[in-house]
């Protein structure tokens, strides 16, 4: 029974944690973030800069890096260069920030969640939206820091919501 045990909570730690690291990207793409509709603000642009900089880093679970990230890590650190204080863990970023109701509203800089039976267990920045999704920067278990689209196979049923920490004067999404 303890054998099966253990082999289960490893198997779990490998599917949410991951124990997979894909080695740095040698180079890193150049960024220049998408304009929404005339809202994208300095904090927003400075907020994606240092999200793409950091595609590549190898992703270890309690990683907070800049060697290495987990997902709450990753967007935890790149908050931070920017001046706003995220909670650690990926549930616990769910509870701050505006929610983003209607996914027509997001906009770059935004934090999407992802769950599985209601409970949050990844988190993601968007990078670009257009009519079908979203585009979000995270640190995937296998990938490392990545880009991956809302509209993937794996990522679309487990998506949860999304909250605006960078709050826009002319925001009108409640």
């Amino acid at each position: 029974m303890r054998k099966t045990l253990a082999i289960l909570a490893i198997m779990l730690l490998t599917v949410s944690c991951g124990v997979f690291r894909k080695a740095p990207s040698k180079s890193k793409p150049v960024f220049e973030p998408q304009k929404v509709e005339g809202l994208t603000t300095l904090k927003q642009k400075e907020l994606l800069e240092e999200a793409y900089a950091l595609i590549g880093t190898p992703y270890r679970y309690g990683g907070t890096g800049p060697e290495y990230f987990d997902c709450s890590g990753f967007t935890c650190y790149v908050y931070e260069k920017v001046g706003f204080t995220l909670f650690r863990r990926a549930a616990d970023q769910y509870t701050q920030g505006r929610p983003i109701l209607n996914n027509a509203d997001l906009l770059p800089g935004d934090l999407v969640f992802f769950a599985r039976k209601g409970r949050v267990f990844h988190v993601g920045i968007v990078v670009e939206t257009d009519g079908n999704g979203f585009k979000f920067i995270h640190a995937g278990t296998s990938t490392g820091v990545t880009i991956s689209s809302s509209e993937n196979n794996y990522w679309k049923p487990l998506y949860y919501g999304a909250k605006r920490i960078i709050v826009i004067q002319n925001d009108t999404s409640k």
